[in-house]
């Protein structure tokens, strides 16, 4: 605004440093210690301006009719332009007693009276120095000699990248002007020694350095004594005593209440391994979905897709399957209550093509499920959707909804819609669990599960040898072995007992060595698996460097 008015120097001076007193700088860098040059010099700068300011008053009388003209607009802006060019603040004053901490080489022409380099093994100086793979040494040496252009046009060997670690490393050295320490560990993390580097005796023997000695500390001098300086934010108070972790491998608590609840879906994951079932579930550890798609939102709008398209095929004129899913997809897709459609996936353009690919594989499905309705529909006395159950179990109330039951006369067949490939569901206990309820609740006898997968368009079917049904092999349809639902049956109820008791218990051990699913767990830190194998952190075998980089 004075811009625009205008002013003269002072005015235009004033407004300037009321700006830099109102952005409250040491409030920032209280938060980011990063910030205290830029604090330090920002104050600096609004001294020079007090300065200034005063001159201008100063000299005001001094220079007559020129001091009523005003700066306005460009003017104004040269002006400040200008006078920001020119003025300069008191350099940053040394410091003393101090300690400078490099996460990497430090900046070029750096010295200190004593420089410290933690890490002077073979392992980091020169490194693993390894020949490209495309062009190897030999072949590098026949062209360094052909090369017409002569040193400007030489290929780098292997050996001239050792000489460029060494040069680095004696610079390093050379970084302090009076003293310098170089540290290593004895041992990695596993115990294996680590060789000094031998930069350090070519150093020596050419007169780069003179070596005074060297003194072993043991790891048990690595903690502060009674009487020894510490840093209290990251170092234990010497004396105190340690903080014993508990045994590998650990095991989550959580009280299970006066009425626990559990879901019987859940019955995978809690079998696999009870500290990931605490994790997701109780704990809420979950990963957030990445990127634009979201996969669980997806897989509630095809669930509520296909129960719209069972309902109005059976309750209508016996439309096909397919021509349902094409007349559904948009009423569905849209529709705006979030535990039914998924309206981003059609309206956003940078999910057109998921949207398609999707809309292709649930027509693929569509088509499959029609050639069931072969074996399915002569025999079908009810079909039940979305169908909700309950089941009490040693005190814990276990439920489940099933995406579909097909009722026939003497037996029922329990089918679930995945969103990805039916591979990894071939041993899943959800539908024998959800058969073992069924069969009470209904008063019939299992006669098989199925999983619909969309990624792959197929169904895997686990028939009883009692039932009656007879598929074709074949076609997307993929039959368990005899006797497979019958003992997936058995095994379900006695993971259910066995679930309840441990949610009644309120422990719950991670499974080390035996869980499936570690890999992809998003609590693998929590559980310490890691440690437990004796892996690095990726972070530690980041700072161990390669010697390429």
């Amino acid at each position: 605004r004075v811009i625009e008015e205008g002013g003269g120097p002072a005015t235009l001076l004033e407004s300037l440093k009321q700006l830099w007193e109102g952005a409250e700088l040491s409030g920032l860098a209280e938060s980011d210690p990063k910030l205290d040059p830029f604090v330090r010099q920002a104050a600096e700068a609004c001294r020079e301006v007090d300065r200034k300011i005063l001159l201008e008053k100063e000299r005001v009388p001094s220079i007559g009719p020129a001091r009523e003209r005003l700066l306005r607009r460009g003017e104004a802006r040269a002006y400040l332009s200008e006078w920001a060019e020119e003025t300069s603040v008191r350099p940053e004053p040394p410091l003393a007693n101090a300690l400078a901490l490099f996460s990497g080489p430090p900046p070029v022409l750096f010295s200190r009276p004593c420089f410290i380099l933690a890490g002077a093994t073979a392992k980091a100086w020169p490194g693993a120095l390894k020949e490209s793979p495309l062009l190897k040494d030999s072949v590098r040496v026949v062209l360094n000699g052909e090369s017409p252009g002569g040193p400007a046009g030489r290929l780098p060997l292997m050996a001239d990248r050792r000489l460029q670690r060494e040069a680095l490393f004696r610079r390093l050295l050379a970084a302090g002007e009076s003293l310098a320490v170089l540290s290593r560990a004895e041992g990695d993390e596993q115990g294996r020694p680590l060789e000094r580097t031998p930069f350090w005796k070519t150093a020596a023997e050419s007169g780069w350095i003179r070596e005074e000695g060297s003194f072993l500390r043991p790891a048990s001098a690595a903690l502060p004594r009674p009487g020894e300086p510490f840093f209290p934010q990251v170092e234990p108070r010497p004396g105190e005593p340690r903080v014993v972790r508990r045994p590998l491998p650990p095991s989550a608590a959580r009280e299970p209440g006066p009425a626990p609840k559990a879901s019987l879906g859940d019955l995978d994951l809690w079998l696999d391994c009870p500290f990931r079932y605490w994790a997701l579930k109780l704990a809420g550890f979950e990963e957030p979905p990445r990127g634009l798609f979201d996969p669980a939102r997806a897989g509630t709008f095809l669930h509520c897709l296909w129960e719209e398209v069972w309902k109005q095929r059976l309750e209508g004129p016996g439309e096909p399957l397919p021509s349902l899913v094409e007349r559904l997809w948009d009423p569905v897709l849209f529709d705006p209550d979030p535990r039914r459609g998924y309206p981003a996936l059609g309206s956003d353009r940078r999910l057109s093509r998921r949207s398609e690919r999707l809309k292709e594989l649930t027509l693929k499905l569509a088509a499959l499920q029609e050639e069931t309705e072969d074996v399915f529909g002569p025999r079908r006395l009810a079909q039940h959707r979305e169908y909700r159950m309950a089941l009490e179990l040693e005190g814990v109330l276990f439920r489940g909804r099933a995406d579909r039951v097909e009722v026939m006369d003497g037996g029922f067949v329990v089918l679930d819609y995945k969103s990805g490939k039916v591979d990894p569901y071939k041993r899943s206990l959800q539908l024998a669990a959800y058969s073992a309820v069924l069969e009470d609740t209904l008063g019939l006898a299992p006669w098989g599960t199925g999983f619909f997968g969309h990624s792959d368009g197929r169904l895997y079917l686990a028939l009883s040898e009692e039932c009656p049904l007879r598929f074709p092999r074949g076609k997307g349809i993929t039959l368990a072995k005899a006797g497979t639902l019958e003992a997936s049956v058995e095994k379900a109820r006695e993971g259910l007992a066995a679930m309840a008791r441990g949610i009644r218990s309120g422990l719950y051990p991670a499974s080390h060595g035996t869980a499936t699913a570690c890999p992809r767990c998003p609590a693998r830190g929590l559980c310490r698996l890691g440690e437990a194998r004796g892996e690095i952190l990726p972070e530690e075998e980041e700072t161990e460097g390669t010697g390429d980089d």
